[in-house]
């Protein structure tokens, strides 16, 4: 495909074709956002996560809004990550439970490894001290998940070392 090439330009018309024929084809626009993550084109991935996260999907509409959080957190827009990211607990929880938990969290034990690291990394750079033990918490959850990412566990755990020595 040409966006593994680095070619947007080329990627984006497959992507424009087939949004022309169906604006609400929301796999397209997710698609259409991972791959401009990818080239880190992270302001045109955000535009398309925004659009993919009206998806009446539970699954589509959590990947959506990771994707949103990355997208923002890499634009340097901490609160939309965050805001991005929280969205993505209370989607998850939908896909898991079919309605959010009364308190839909980042204490759920359930989330998933992408959202323990985005959402925990996030909060260790905040600048509130309840935040960044949130985010700890995450991290940690991270670090001991089956699936963690092998490359972004070490990254990881030098954070909560990092942390550990404030």
């Amino acid at each position: 495909m040409s966006y593994a090439r680095r070619d947007p330009s080329r990627g984006g018309e497959y992507y424009e074709s087939a949004l022309a024929r169906d604006p609400e084809y929301y796999p397209a626009w997710l698609a259409w956002g991972e791959a401009l993550l990818r080239v880190h084109d992270d302001a045109g991935a955000r535009v398309r996560f925004e659009r993919a996260a009206h998806a009446n999907s539970p699954a589509l509409r959590y990947e959506a809004l990771l994707g949103l959080g990355v997208a923002s957190a890499r634009l340097g827009e901490r609160a939309a990550a965050e805001r991005a990211f929280r969205a993505a607990v209370v989607a998850h929880e939908r896909l898991r439970h079919g309605r959010p938990k009364a308190a839909a969290g980042a204490d759920d034990e359930a989330l998933p490894p992408a959202l323990l690291f985005n959402l925990g990394m996030l909060l260790t750079g905040s600048e509130d001290a309840e935040e960044r033990r949130e985010g700890a918490a995450l991290l940690r959850r991270y670090a001991e998940h089956p699936e963690a990412d092998l490359e972004r566990l070490p990254r990881a755990r030098q954070t909560l070392e990092a942390l550990s020595r404030r």
